[in-house]
């Protein structure tokens, strides 16, 4: 059962971009994300995501290549959520976020 997210200075929400740029190895951005959730890590920083992330994430690894994204199948696609819920903590929203 997820958590309610509120921000710590050991806990950070992670940018559905840097999902992407994690598991997108010939991006430009992929090692720079990686780096830098390697260092989080390593401080002992909790790293969250919630929902939306991964309604963000699917969306990029489905969508075809020519139209901007991964072009990742479906199979593909749910590897890497697995391997994203496995690496951090999934989260509620705020009940006052909206």
């Amino acid at each position: 059962m997820p958590t309610t997210w509120r921000s710590t200075n050991s806990e950070y929400l992670v940018d559905s971009n840097v999902l992407v740029y994690l598991v997108h190895i010939s991006s430009v951005f992929h090692l720079e994300a990686t780096l830098a959730v390697e260092r989080l890590e390593s401080e002992g920083v909790r790293l969250v995501f919630t929902a939306q992330n991964i309604i963000e994430f699917w969306s990029v690894c489905t969508r075809p290549v020519g139209s901007g994204g991964l072009g990742y199948s479906v199979a593909m696609s749910e590897m890497q959520v697995t391997a994203l819920q496995q690496r951090f903590q999934l989260v509620s929203d705020p009940p006052l976020l909206h």
